[in-house]
């Protein structure tokens, strides 16, 4: 897997989001957490658009030949940035008939609250995180909508990722009701062991799509999009 796959591919065949506070947007900071097992990476706005066209085209010169995948959530910078991913957590009215992008070829992702959103997220959305969870949220209305309507080795399916934060003991019940992609909040960064936390997170995730019996040929699919 290189980063020359497509952007689809790598966004079908991702694990494992994190979301960074803008405050914890700093490349050596995040580089270790990174290794553990991140697949996509979620940079908050700091409120000045400039600054946040910087930080995404700085982690994206460190990140140019591997396949993670770079988000902002700012919209206002993402053409700026030729942002590869924007994230809107709330999204409002569209501006002039349409969504933010950075540039033709972008990623558009939001946050999924309710089971309404998840059901019917609409067209233009390329993946969801369906939260923030807790441990016991596994019944909630948005999570059993995703099971069952999203299912996530499905060619038909949106990928989404459970939102939470999650450690690889709290994660698990999701991943044995279904969920295969795990989206990390802020929080986790504030671990004073965040890298061995992503890492467990990882692990259980990657033993949740080994032991899957429809993995295989959608990894295979997932590799041509």
């Amino acid at each position: 897997m290189t980063a020359l796959m497509s952007l689809g591919s790598r966004l079908a065949l991702a694990r494992v989001a994190l979301h960074a506070r803008s405050d914890q947007s700093d490349i050596d900071r995040l580089a270790p957490v990174i290794r553990a097992g991140v697949d996509l990476l979620v940079l908050e706005a700091s409120g000045d658009d400039s600054r946040d066209a910087d930080t995404l085209g700085a982690f994206r010169e460190v990140y140019a030949h591997v396949p993670l995948l770079l988000a902002t959530t700012n919209g206002d910078c993402a053409e700026d940035a030729s942002a590869d991913v924007v994230h809107l957590e709330r999204p409002g009215w569209k501006l002039w008939g349409s969504y933010p992008r950075g540039h033709q070829w972008s990623l558009l992702g939001r946050n999924a609250c309710d089971a309404r959103t998840v059901r019917r997220p609409g067209d233009e959305w390329q993946y969801l995180f369906v939260g923030p969870l807790t441990a016991d949220d596994t019944d909630s209305p948005p999570f059993v909508e995703a099971v069952s309507r999203q299912r996530p080795f499905s060619s038909e399916a949106l990928p989404w990722f459970v939102l939470g934060d999650f450690s690889a003991q709290s994660v698990a019940p999701f991943l044995a009701a279904g969920a295969r992609r795990v989206a990390l909040t802020d929080a986790v960064l504030d671990d004073p062991d965040a890298v061995a936390r992503v890492g467990a997170v990882r692990a259980a995730v990657e033993h949740a799509w080994s032991s899957d019996a429809d993995a295989k040929a959608y990894r295979l699919a997932a590799a041509g999009l």
